[in-house]
């Protein structure tokens, strides 16, 4: 039997609580932890689900410094679900610092995929969209961002980006 810890990084519902995939409901059941963008949202889904599991935190303010101790428990064969607020982790989102810490120290890092905001936008944009550009956050100062822009406008592809409602007025 294989005692090594395993890092999970599971897609979580976007919107309507209903769009999770069975294998992450089961894997949520299954983990010894779980580590979360939020923990108040993290809560919300668990709660729904019927699950009770210890949440450690995560932005990208204190990624690094927790991920040590994460790894460490997963090191002891603890196995964990890294989640986000809504959607998929590392995608514009924390976890990248875990999941690559994992890897340093030889822990099996395995993908549940689910939901996913690029690919939604995407497949309902009308758009022929049989290959696109995903840049994720624009840079929030307006000559960054001007200049990120100008670099792209020459790419013969859709382009998706991800931005807060709060900067769209």
């Amino acid at each position: 039997m294989d005692l090594g810890g395993i890092l999970y990084v599971v897609a979580t519902p976007i919107g309507n609580l209903k769009d999770i995939t069975l294998r992450a409901i089961e894997i949520l059941r299954e983990v010894d932890f779980v580590v979360a963008e939020s923990s108040s949202r993290a809560l919300k889904l668990l709660n729904h689900l019927e699950i009770r599991k210890s949440i450690i935190s995560i932005n990208s303010y204190n990624e690094e410094r927790k991920a040590q101790g994460i790894t460490e428990q997963l090191k002891k064969g603890k196995r964990c679900a890294l989640i986000t607020s809504a959607g998929t982790p590392c995608i514009s989102d924390p976890g990248n610092r875990i999941v690559r810490k994992c890897y340093e120290a030889g822990i099996d890092v395995k993908a549940v995929p689910g939901s996913s905001a690029v690919v939604g936008a995407i497949s309902i944009s009308g758009l022929f969209a049989d290959r696109f550009l995903f840049f994720g956050f624009l840079p929030q100062k307006k000559g960054k961002q001007r200049k990120v822009l100008k670099e792209l406008s020459s790419l013969p592809y859709p382009m998706v980006f991800y931005e807060s409602p709060r900067r769209l007025i």
